[in-house]
């Protein structure tokens, strides 16, 4: 689910509730364009952790990255992306919905190939058969 940016400089948040079932299972708050960048939330062997996904000229399969997982506690999270006026996106996230701790490295939004960028959720199972884990998610705002 994606919403073209609303403004030049904005901010969005969403509140959401992680039930994993396997590992790799993930979901997040996403902006995508040609180049794209999510704040995932991951099962991983370790338990849930939080961590930037990163990558650079994705219409042309280009070079994934990941920042390093932060291990976190609870299945309730707030995420959220600050994008100002030069497009540049920083990412944080929030166990609480008061206190939020940066992730990552700044983003450079990049408009998508026939419309601007975009802010979305996203979820990914890794299961290819029985029954997927979910993501609630609450709520989902933008605010200048």
């Amino acid at each position: 689910m994606l919403q073209k940016f609303p403004a030049p400089a904005f901010t969005v948040t969403t509140k959401l509730t992680f039930t994993p079932r396997f590992p790799g299972d993930q979901t997040g708050l996403v902006v995508l364009g040609r180049s794209c960048s999510a704040l995932a939330v991951q099962n991983s062997a370790q338990g849930l952790v939080i961590k930037q996904l990163i990558r650079q000229h994705a219409d042309h399969e280009g070079v994934g990255s990941e920042s390093a997982a932060i291990p976190v506690q609870g299945g309730t999270f707030y995420l959220r992306a600050v994008v100002d006026r030069q497009a540049m996106v920083h990412f944080f996230y929030s166990l609480d919905g008061t206190k939020f701790y940066p992730v990552g490295t700044p983003f450079q939004a990049v408009a998508g190939e026939w419309i601007g960028a975009k802010a979305g959720l996203f979820a990914m199972g890794t299961a290819t058969q029985g029954e997927l884990g979910y993501a609630d998610y609450d709520w989902f705002r933008f605010e200048p």
